[in-house]
């Protein structure tokens, strides 16, 4: 558990307590632990303002009992605003989407996966990294060569990161693969990175994704700073990807990028029924599906009216 606050201007953070439970993190457990630490650091219930946790159920239920807590009125439990933009954000590869049951290669799903094998291969093979940075000094000789970059599930954004290399070195995968022929064993048997090869079309779904995760990858990195206070930009940064989701959405043809359009629109309501459709203050928590919360936390409006950084924004 850690406690965070402001001290002269500045934003501190401190670790109250690590603990290991035995018998599942239950919510009762944790409350418990926060009584604890609470005590054991000498710190008063009525200046706990806000808890923040993930959106798991137990974490909810743990919201549920310290809500409860008496006489502490101003007391609120919030989800971590990066946590709920990425279960949005993980539909555009994570084939949490319904409708793509069916993964080919016309899915964002599909084209992921293809990407990700690429990377993991050139990871184990010194000759295949060796011929990427090789095509690179060949196309542009004065250039700093790249690596491919892997994600990794606890990086918010580091899909985005994986996509955005890739189509970065899109020339150099190319000419790598023209010259694949010259090392095959026999004529008619490909080599791995010919197997593994991304074609135009590949690139060009890599790039739509690219497109559409880009807002969440800038909205992630605004809210994850821990050196500057940034509770007082949610509804700005929400409100921002909202317009951006939107116009992602009215750039893509149905009748041309129809899995495209398709992908955005179920973002775009998996976003709305998170955040709802638009800027607007809620006094209180409202439950959503599932009894999870829905709207920008109410602090966080306060917050904003309070920061010199955004309170002429919210007049506006």
């Amino acid at each position: 558990l850690t406690l965070h606050l402001i001290g002269k201007f500045k934003l501190c953070a401190f670790v109250l307590s690590c603990m290991k439970h035995e018998d599942g993190c239950t919510a009762v457990a944790m409350e418990q632990q926060m009584l604890n630490d609470l005590n054991r650091w000498g710190l008063s219930q009525s200046h706990f303002v806000c808890c923040i946790t993930d959106s798991a159920s137990n974490m909810n239920k743990l919201g549920e009992r310290i809500g409860n807590w008496s006489p502490n009125s101003f007391l609120r439990h919030y989800y971590c605003a990066d946590h709920i933009l990425q279960r949005t954000a993980v539909l555009a590869f994570s084939g949490n989407i319904p409708s793509l049951d069916i993964f080919d290669e016309d899915t964002s799903v599909a084209v992921i996966k293809k990407a990700r094998s690429l990377v993991t291969y050139v990871h184990s093979s010194v000759i295949a990294s060796d011929k990427i940075k090789r095509a690179q000094q060949e196309l542009n000789p004065t250039c700093v060569p790249l690596k491919l970059l892997s994600d990794c599930e606890t990086r918010w954004w580091s899909t985005h990161t994986l996509v955005e290399r890739i189509v970065t070195l899109k020339d150099a995968l190319l000419h790598v693969v023209n010259a694949e022929f010259c090392f095959r064993e026999r004529q008619d048997k490909l080599t791995q990175l010919e197997k593994l090869s991304l074609t135009e079309a590949n690139f060009n779904q890599l790039s739509d994704i690219l497109h559409l995760l880009s807002p969440f990858k800038e909205a992630q990195k605004a809210l994850e700073g821990d050196q500057y206070v940034n509770f007082s930009l949610l509804p700005l940064v929400i409100h921002q990807l909202n317009v951006r989701l939107l116009e992602c959405q009215g750039s893509a043809d149905p009748a041309v990028q129809g899995h495209l359009f398709d992908l955005i629109t179920k973002m775009v309501d998996d976003f709305h029924s998170r955040w709802g459709p638009t800027l607007r203050y809620i006094s209180s928590t409202v439950p959503g599906r599932g009894n999870r919360q829905v709207g920008i936390p109410t602090y966080s409006y306060w917050a904003m009216a309070l920061d010199p950084r955004t309170k002429r924004k919210l007049v506006k």
